[in-house]
Formats: structure tokens, C-alpha cells, sequence
């Protein structure tokens, strides 16, 4: 909860040491940092920072991406997380007074961050936050991060020097603020640079942050340097331990940097270096004649690089360098080409899809963007006074033709078709007004010509109007200041009208309508406004205006991106702000609203409906199956992936160094040309995905379901659909074999209870079925064959709701008393024949737990543990007795006294015959018992765990799988401990939750499904799916993720997927990691790193 608002004195205080009036409720002074006398500092913290910046796209950008990097780091030496980081996403008014929301969390933050920058300095309300933080707190805890400029002009002025007294008088001396400069976005500089602002916040030194960041990296170096120095001398003298010590040194080394380079893969590919990515990969497997220890991380990385399962809706291709550094950048009209204009005026064209270079146009002295049209790409030249536009063949980079224009051109705007080209031109002597020249793409031919046009009180100002041709080309909408202009192409008809705003920033022409963005102004107040225009009359159809947007000029003006469709018919897609919009082009309705995590730079609408869009903070999808949270507490939808690389975006339709587009084939783009480098996304790449095998649509709708279990045998998955039908799969192909309709097959009447279905864990192809009869208020349980649909028995069991266990072929069950107690039940499994009966001197119920140790009888009632003789119901005193454990997570394969639900929390956990038992107690501790109720070893929390079990399962070898409980992260520990003697023998940090898991069939490993926020992204975001976990103590570890699967087949040959936004179901190849690396092989062969790459990524 924030602080309350400080007391205000009544009366002016100035400072003693300095004279300067102190603000209200001041405990220091801001100009010379000294303490009020009888003053107290807020100390009710509930940030650990406040995040001051000005509203402009750097600064905010900087601001976002600091929020996300002090929330998400961890204190070293502790598992504590950095706590809330305010940062306030409005702008504020320049005349409002500062609003107790600030003014409360400002005194409710340990430290203040300022995002720096020559804008900044504009900004009164930066000003006022600092001033005030600095009274509440002081100086000391203000931390200055440099966007932009040279810290003299970017720096607040009240930090850029300190009051001193000098006997009588007080001067002005320069002081040196903490400060961190954060002018290089890169990936890698923002992750150092930023400890410069996490240190004193953490409370911890920089260098020994900076330290520790990378302690694995010199860990690595150092041992690899000096182990290699030691093993290049004769062994002569050494023992065969010393020997082995050595070896195991080297060995370790060789990890440490297996791990660096996996992380070193992931980071290149969240670059969108992805062939790099593939290739650092390998040398971190070891897969480049390097022989070293298998590492899980680095088969991950692998996988991640090759793309060889879902993933992020948008995923990285490649990257081209350019060592003259990149201009802009400019698409064909098929979407299969891009043209990158250099520094140095060379322009290099490229093939979309591959990236492979196309041809290259000579380099021209001086020359404007370039143009991609239907006939190849258009360059503005400048020579000698005059102005040229040539056209260059995009496969040979020949000059095509040369056109003389008429004045001096300023950009090139194309057609929808590239079969036409408009080039405005002049200069700023309003007098001359505009020239206004349309050619053919196809020979250079001038079709039209306009001069001297004018808008108000100037002409068309240089390159920063936007225009647009119709989607027939007939028509060219220009915007002119306050007003629009519109020439019909083929008689050279030229019309101006208002265009009804302060000035146009962007606009759609679409069939017979033109749709234009801006900002309206009406006195000293502004609002974002959009006009439909009929494209004949420029008559206005409809206007949008929207008065609750932000005042800030940078993100208020709206930018329309094109028209898509919607239910309701043609639908103008847009972005204002932090929002994405859809109007309906009939009359200008909101279809959609939606917040986003920053500015929307461009969006496009994909088959199928869905909208894709960039924003500073990344690449996004709407809809999506994932919601997330801004720090602000609004909810977005989008898959996000690297926003670091993105420096802004296109300002609406027009071509910039950031665009979106399709191919002929219905693929999605994005395409961002930043510094010296091109980087290329693809949208939900998952029908190219290597060896996909789509399955039948009958199964897809089956499986849309979920599937809630396997047969004993693995031969059958089964999923229970909201009709209550159960389905029935091959657990090999996945294909549907049958569907059972269970409440006609069991005549269940409709006013039953929801029906649980659990496969057995001891007989192939038999599913128990339970549910409560409210007509006759009594429990019911149905044995079926699901191999042929044949139910085998029903039978009511008084009391299906207290625990159920099935072992050595038998059904037991509790059965109350009216008086009290109770029996135990055990019934023949298959034909649920009464066997035997028990009688119990207690009452179970719901969330009681009950199974079968040997010849005891263990019950958990009341949160305690108790022991019976399983065959007369009597007390049998052991140490198991009175153990009260914790519910942990447990699974079907490691039979369960919870119940029959392969999916379930119990707090015991049986093998398969029955012979031990592992509980995880309330204190922490994990526990194996006998046959008998004795101890035979117990693994004491904290025992490299976070403290408390979450999974627990036995593995075939008699050794016992851990996972710990969740981390601030939203991450767990795996454990693997000896069967025999409870000794942790191998432990993996940070691995995904799991929800259900089984062995390989040659034990080596596990299948494991996740649970909620299970696999961690390139951009963090969380997925579900399968992974395994290789169960040797050299390698323990995550092995293979497999994001989006929901099962694997019994050969373990191939993993079944399931696309929720598409509805699709599709299975993709296993893979060893012999068969990874040769497809990484595949990928990049022609691709081979240099040497220069070599020694950057450490591989030499």
C-alpha cells in the first residue's frame, strides 16, 4: 500500500546550510543534501524504485525495459527477488499540480531512477520528481540512466551541482551524480550497463555484480587455461587420483563453457542471428570435433536454433551485416524481395524467404530512399544541379531506365501493384510550391505532372507528409499541412480540400474511400482524430475522435495501417498510443480496443483474422492464447520476442527501416533494418516445420480436448470431451479408434455428478469410471475395455468420493458407517466382486488418503499418518505412525494413495510393488519408508531443494526423482536422488514445473508434461508442452523441449502438437542428438561462421 501523503508545513523553511526554501514536507535538502533539523524520512517503502523519464520513444523504451531488468533480479547470494519498480506510463499535463499518486509513491521508493536524455531536460515533471525525491530522501539515492546526448546536456540540472557554504556565501560546486550510461541499446551493453543502476538498489557493490555476471565465463577461462597447461606435461610424477582430479577439473571446465556458449546461442538467436545461433549451439554440444561433457542447455539451445518445434509466434530467420552500415529499406510489391539502401548509397537487394543476395545497384555520390516496384527498385538521383529517377533489374542490378524529373524529387511512393510511382519534389520556397510527378514503373514514362501546389500558409514540407495511391492506382491522396490534395492519375485532375485537423499523420486509400489520421486542436486542448472520406466527393462519411487519449503529441497522433476485415465486414486497422484499434469502414464503429505494452509502429492482418503488430517493446500477435500482465496492471495478448532490437517503427503505410508484409503465399513478415544490421521474423512458422504430419480432422476434434491419460501399456491415450464422450487413440499414430458416448454406454442419468475417468495402473486397455447418482444419492464406479468399448462391470460403491486404490489385481475402497468407521472394500478389479471386507476404527473422507505398504494398510486422516494390519484393521505401531506429510504432486505411474487420477497431489507415493514408500513432510523433509513402516533414510529440507517437495516420483532403477518446490521465477529444482542411500546425486536449477512424467522404455530418461508456466521463451514469456530430463548423473538435466505437445508416441518416434489458434493437430519427429546435429549441419551449410565471428563469440 502506498504511504500516506507527507504532513505540509504551514509556514516556508529554508535550508540552514545552504538558504534555499525547502519544499514541504522536507526532510532533506535538495540543492545541498544536508538532513532537516526535526525532520523524519519516509521509510514505509513499498518501491524499491520510481522510475522517472520523459514521455518521448527512447526514454520510454529505456524506462520499460530498466522496470523489467531491476523487477527481475535476483540479490545475489539470496533467492530474494528485487521488489515493485513505479513507473508511470501517462503523461501528465504541464499545469496540473503533482498528484498524490506520484507524490505518495515518490515517497514510498527507496531509490529514484531517471532516464536521461536532452529531451528530459524539457520536462518540468521530471524536474518536480526529482526535487521532491531528493527533499523526502536526499541526493545519495538518485540514480541518473543516460539514454541519449552528452550527460551535460542530459542530465538534471538540480544533480549537476551541489551547494556548498563558504563562511558567509554559498556556492555552486559540480557534483558527480551515480550515474549509468545506457546509450547503446544492444542486448549485451544495456545487460552491463544496467548493473550500474541494480547495484546500489541491490545494495551491492558494481564490481562484484559485474563479477558475478560473469563469474562463469572466468570460471571457464581459468580452468580451461590452466588444466590445459597442466595436462600438456607429463603425468609422471601425479598419483592416479591427482590424475583424476585433473581430468574431472577439465571436465567441469568444459561444462562451464558448453553452458556460456548455449547462453551465448540464445542470446544470438534472440538477436535474430540465427545461423550463428545454430552454430555456437553445436560447439556448446560438442558436436565440432571438440569432444566435451554432454550439457542439457546446449541440446536446447540447438533445438531453439533449428526451429524444429513450435515456438514464438514470430521467430527469427536470419540477419544480414552490412558493413557500410544500413539506410532504409524497401519491399517488393510480392513481398518475395527487400532492398537495402547503405550508407554509402549502394543498394543490395535480397531474397525474403532465404535471405540469399539477390544483386547489388552500384553506389550513386548522392542519392534519396529507395522505391521496390513492380519492375524493379527505383533510387532518386541528385547530380549537377538536377534530379533523376532510375529503375535498376532486382535479379541483374542493371540500370533499366533513367528518368529527368522536373525538381529536385524527395521520396518515391508506390502503387499497391508497383506498377506506378509518384515523386514529390521542389523546394521550401513557398512560392514555388510543390512538384508533383507520377511515372510508369514498366519504361519511366511521365503520366502526370503538377507544380507549384500549396497547403495554407506552405507548401508540402520535405518528406514528412504522408501519401498514398488508391488500391487501383487511379487515384494519388496527398497530405498537405491541414489539407489534402487528390490527383486522378489518368486525366491529371487535381483537387484540395480541408482535411479538418492541425495536420494529417497518416492515411489509407481503400476502394472508394480514403481514410485519414491526425490531430485535431480547439484552443489550447487536442484530440486524435479519424476522417473516411468519400474518394469521388471528399465527402465526409464518418469521424472518430477520441478525448481520453494521453495529450503527449509523440503517442497521440493515430497511424492507420491499412483496412482488413472483421465479422461486420471491411474493418481500418490502427494504432494510437499504447492501444490497437480496429473501426468498422462502414461507419467507423470500434471493433477493438486493446491495450498494448508500448507504441503501435505498424500491424498487419493475417489469413485468418488475427493482427499482427510491432511495438517498441516487440512483435506481437491479437489474439492469442496467452494474456499477459504490463507492470501497470493492464492486460495485453501478443507472443513478445527481443524488444531490445527495435529503435522504432514506421510512421503509418509509408516504408521505413521497419515494415510488415506477406508474401504470395499468405507468410507473415516483419523486417527490421537497424545500425549495420538486417534482421528478418516470420509469424507462426509451424506448417514449415521439419517432418510434420498433420492428423486427421476427426482426430484434431477429438484431441482439441486434451488428453487425460494413457492405458498401462501406452498402446491407448484417452481424452474425456465436455459431452462426456471419452476418446480413444492410438498410442503410436494418434489416430481416433473409437469414441464412447459414457452415459448412454453406462446409462447415467443427466442429473449425475461430473464423471472421472482413470486409466488402471495395472491392467492394458481397463479405465475406471466413477460418478455420484443424485437421483438415488449413491456413488457408482464402471470398469471398461477401451480397446473394444465394452463395459466390463458397474457397481455401486457407497462412497467413490474417500480414496480408491487398485494393486495386485484388486479394487479397494472405503466404505462408512452410518455410526461412524468404517470397511475397507476390496473388490476384483475387473469384475468389481466383493472380496473382502476390513473393518476400520476411522472415518476417511474427502482429501483423506489410503494404500497398501506391504502387509499395513496406510491411511492419512485428519493430516496424520496411521498404520493397520491390512488383513484385521487393527493399530500397528511403527515409525511411520503419526507422520504428518504435505500434499506433493504425484503421478500414475508411481501408484498414488490419493485416488486414481494419474494427475493428482497426494502426500504418499508408492513403487510399483508396493515395497516402499516416499513421503515429503510438513517440515520439509523427504522420507523412505519399508515394507514395514521403518525409515530407511530421510533427505532434510533445504538438502539442495527450495525447501519444500512439489513432485515426487520412484524411477525404474529404484532411485527417486525430486522436483522442488516453485522459485521466485515460477521455476523449479529437480533432484535426483539415490534409491538406496537418499543422497542427492545430481540437482538442475531453474527447470520447468511438471504435471505428470514417465520413463523412457530404456529408462535413461523421462517424458514430462508441463505445468502452467512451464517453458521459458526467448522473451521470458511461458508455454506448456513436454520436455524430457536426462537421468544420468553426468548430464541431469532438461534434454529436449517440445513447446506446445500433448504427447508423445509409444515408440517415442514422434511428439503430437496442438495448435489451439488454428485448431490444429500435428505430429513432429523425436530426435536423437545425432539426428539434431546433422539437421543443423543442413541448415547452415553455406553459412559458416569467419574467423572474425569465431573469436567473437570465443570459439577460437
Amino acid at each position: 500500500m502506498l504511504v500516506p501523503p507527507r504532513p505540509v508545513r504551514e509556514e516556508p523553511v529554508s535550508c540552514a546550510h545552504c538558504d534555499h526554501e525547502l519544499p514541504s514536507a522536507a526532510a532533506f535538502c535538495p540543492w545541498c543534501g544536508h538532513a532537516v533539523e526535526g525532520a523524519t524520512e519516509p521509510v514505509d517503502y513499498t518501491y524499491d524504485a520510481f522510475i522517472s523519464y520523459r514521455h518521448t520513444p527512447v526514454d520510454e523504451r529505456l524506462a520499460a525495459r530498466l522496470q523489467r531488468r531491476i523487477e527481475g533480479f535476483r540479490v545475489p547470494g539470496t533467492k530474494r527477488r528485487l521488489g515493485k519498480v513505479f513507473r508511470d506510463v501517462e503523461e501528465l499535463s504541464v499545469g496540473d499540480s503533482l498528484p498524490d499518486l506520484i507524490d505518495r509513491a515518490l515517497a514510498g521508493s527507496r531509490f529514484l531512477v531517471v532516464v536521461c536524455s536532452p529531451e528530459m531536460r524539457e520536462s518540468p515533471w521530471v524536474a518536480r520528481e526529482v526535487e521532491r525525491f531528493a527533499a523526502y530522501h536526499g541526493r545519495g539515492r538518485i540514480i541518473l540512466a543516460l539514454a541519449a546526448g552528452e550527460p551535460q546536456d542530459a542530465f538534471p540540472p538540480l544533480l549537476m551541482s551541489i551547494a556548498e557554504r563558504e563562511g558567509e556565501k554559498v556556492v555552486e560546486r559540480p557534483a558527480e551524480p551515480l550515474a549509468a550510461d545506457l546509450r547503446d541499446s544492444s542486448r549485451r551493453a544495456f545487460r552491463e550497463g544496467s548493473l550500474r543502476v541494480i547495484a546500489p538498489i541491490a545494495g551491492v557493490g558494481f564490481d562484484d555484480l559485474r563479477q558475478r555476471s560473469r563469474t562463469r565465463r572466468a570460471q571457464r577461462l581459468a580452468a580451461a587455461g590452466g588444466v590445459a597447461a597442466v595436462l600438456g606435461v607429463s603425468f609422471g610424477g601425479f598419483a592416479l587420483w591427482q590424475q583424476a582430479q585433473i581430468q574431472a577439473n577439465y571436465d567441469e571446465a568444459l561444462r562451464n563453457e558448453s553452458e556460456y556458449l548455449a547462453e551465448e546461442a540464445r542470446t544470438l538467436l534472440g538477436q535474430g542471428d540465427r545461423m550463428q545461433a545454430i552454430q555456437v549451439a553445436l560447439h556448446a554440444l560438442g558436436a565440432e570435433g571438440d569432444e566435451r561433457p554432454y550439457v542439457p542447455s546446449a541440446r536446447v539451445a540447438l533445438e531453439e536454433a533449428c526451429q524444429v518445434y513450435p515456438g514464438d509466434f514470430w521467430r527469427p530467420c536470419y540477419s544480414i551485416e552490412e558493413e557500410d552500415g544500413v539506410g532504409t529499406v524497401s519491399v517488393s510489391p510480392d513481398g518475395s524481395a527487400f532492398a537495402v539502401r547503405l550508407a554509402s548509397n549502394e543498394v543490395r537487394v535480397y531474397d525474403v524467404a532465404t535471405g540469399r543476395e539477390r544483386a547489388r545497384v552500384p553506389a550513386h555520390e548522392d542519392a534519396a530512399p529507395v522505391c521496390f516496384l513492380a519492375d524493379g527498385v527505383a533510387r532518386i538521383e541528385y547530380e549537377g544541379g538536377e534530379s533523376r529517377l532510375s529503375l535498376y533489374d532486382a535479379a541483374t542490378g542493371e540500370r533499366v531506365w533513367s528518368t529527368q524529373l522536373s525538381r529536385r524529387g524527395w521520396d518515391v511512393v508506390a502503387s499497391p501493384d508497383g506498377g506506378l510511382v509518384a515523386v514529390p519534389g521542389g523546394s521550401y520556397d513557398y512560392e514555388e510550391g510543390m512538384t508533383l510527378e507520377v511515372l510508369r514503373s514498366s519504361d519511366g514514362e511521365k503520366i502526370a505532372e503538377l507544380r507549384g501546389l500549396r497547403a495554407g500558409e506552405k507548401s508540402l514540407e520535405f518528406g514528412s507528409d504522408p501519401m498514398a495511391f488508391s488500391d487501383d492506382g487511379a487515384t494519388l491522396v496527398v497530405a498537405m499541412g491541414g489539407e489534402l490534395g487528390l490527383l486522378d492519375v489518368a486525366s491529371g485532375e487535381w483537387r484540395q480540400v480541408p482535411s479538418g485537423m492541425a495536420g494529417v499523420s497518416s492515411l489509407v486509400a481503400d476502394g472508394d474511400a480514403v481514410y485519414v489520421g491526425g490531430v485535431a486542436r480547439t484552443g489550447e486542448t487536442a484530440e486524435c482524430v479519424v476522417r473516411a472520406l468519400d474518394l469521388g466527393t471528399l465527402e465526409e462519411r464518418w469521424s472518430w475522435r477520441d478525448r481520453a487519449t494521453s495529450l503527449s503529441m509523440g503517442t497521440l497522433e493515430p497511424r492507420l495501417f491499412g483496412i482488413g476485415t472483421s465479422e461486420s465486414g471491411p474493418a481500418l486497422i490502427m494504432g494510437s498510443g499504447h492501444r490497437l484499434l480496429v473501426l468498422a469502414a462502414e461507419d467507423g464503429a470500434v471493433l477493438l480496443d486493446q491495450p498494448t505494452p508500448g507504441p503501435v509502429n505498424t500491424a498487419y492482418q493475417r489469413p485468418g483474422g488475427s493482427i499482427a503488430y510491432e511495438s517498441d517493446e516487440g512483435l506481437y500477435v491479437y489474439p492469442d492464447t496467452e494474456t499477459t500482465m504490463g507492470s501497470d496492471g493492464t492486460s495485453y495478448v501478443g507472443g513478445v520476442i527481443s524488444p531490445t532490437l527495435f529503435d522504432g517503427g514506421v510512421s503509418g503505410p509509408a516504408m521505413s527501416s521497419s515494415d510488415m508484409f506477406s508474401d504470395s503465399s499468405g507468410n507473415v513478415w516483419c523486417l527490421f533494418a537497424n545500425g549495420a544490421k538486417t534482421v528478418v521474423y516470420k509469424l507462426d512458422v509451424s506448417e514449415e516445420l521439419p517432418g510434420r504430419e498433420d492428423v486427421s480432422g476427426e482426430t484434431a476434434s477429438a484431441a482439441g480436448y486434451g488428453f487425460d491419460g494413457r492405458t498401462a501399456d501406452g498402446e491407448h491415450f484417452l481424452g474425456l470431451d465436455d459431452d462426456d464422450v471419452l476418446h480413444v487413440f492410438d498410442g503410436t499414430t494418434f489416430e481416433l479408434e473409437r469414441s464412447i458416448e459414457l452415459r448412454d454406454a453406462l446409462a447415467i442419468p443427466e442429473t449425475a455428478s461430473t464423471l472421472d475417468v482413470s486409466p488402471s495402473p495395472e491392467d492394458d486397455d481397463v479405465v475406471y469410471v466413477s460418478w455420484y447418482d443424485l437421483e438415488e444419492f449413491v456413488d457408482r464406479i464402471a470398469v471398461i475395455d477401451v480397446s473394444d468399448g465394452e463395459v466390463l462391470a458397474v457397481e455401486m460403491v457407497d462412497s467413490a468420493s474417500v480414496p480408491i486404490e487398485v494393486h495386485d489385481g484388486r479394487l479397494t475402497h472405503f466404505s462408512p458407517d452410518v455410526v461412524g468407521g468404517g470397511e475397507l472394500v476390496s473388490r476384483d478389479a475387473h469384475t468389481l466382486e466383493e472380496l473382502a471386507l476390513v473393518p476400520v476404527g476411522r472415518d476417511l473422507g474427502p482429501g483423506d488418503e489410503m494404500g497398501t505398504l506391504g502387509d499395513l494398510v496406510v491411511l492419512v486422516v485428519d493430516d496424520r499418518i496411521a498404520t493397520l494390519d491390512a488383513a484385521t484393521g487393527e493399530d500397528v505401531a511403527c515409525a511411520l505412525s503419526d507422520v504428518a506429510p504435505v500434499e506433493v504432486r504425484t503421478i500414475g505411474l508411481s501408484p498414488t494413495l490419493s485416488g486414481m487420477s494419474p494427475d493428482s497431489y497426494g502426500r504418499l507415493i508408492l513403487n510399483e510393488d508396493h515395497t516402499r514408500l516416499l513421503t515429503a513432510g510438513e517440515d520439509g523433509a523427504i522420507c523412505l519408508w519399508d515394507e514395514s513402516g521403518e525409515l530407511l533414510w530421510e533427505l532434510e529440507a533445504g538438502t539442495g531443494t527450495f525447501g519444500a517437495a512439489e513432485f515426487l516420483m520412484f524411477l525404474p532403477s529404484g532411485d527417486v526423482f525430486v522436483q522442488g518446490s516453485i522459485s521466485a521465477a515460477g521455476m523449479g529444482q529437480h533432484l535426483l536422488i539415490d534409491g538406496e542411500t537418499g543422497s542427492v546425486v545430481a540437482s538442475s536449477d531453474d527447470a520447468p514445473l511438471i504435471s505428470d512424467a514417465w520413463p523412457s522404455q530404456d529408462g535413461t530418461s523421462l517424458f514430462a508434461s508441463s505445468r502452467s508456466y512451464a517453458f521459458v521463451t526467448l522473451d521470458s514469456s511461458f508455454v506448456d508442452g513436454i520436455f524430457t530430463i536426462d537421468l544420468s548423473p553426468e548430464s541431469f538435466g532438461v534434454g529436449s523441449q517440445m513447446s506446445y505437445a500433448i504427447a508423445v508416441s509409444q515408440d517415442e518416434e514422434r511428439a503430437l502438437f496442438y495448435n489451439q489458434m488454428a485448431e490444429e493437430l500435428f505430429t513432429l519427429p523425436t530426435y536423437t542428438t545425432d539426428e539434431l546435429v546433422a539437421y543443423a549441419r543442413e541448415l547452415t551449410d553455406g553459412h559458416e561462421l569467419s574467423a572474425a565471428e569465431r573469436r567473437i563469440y570465443r570459439l577460437e
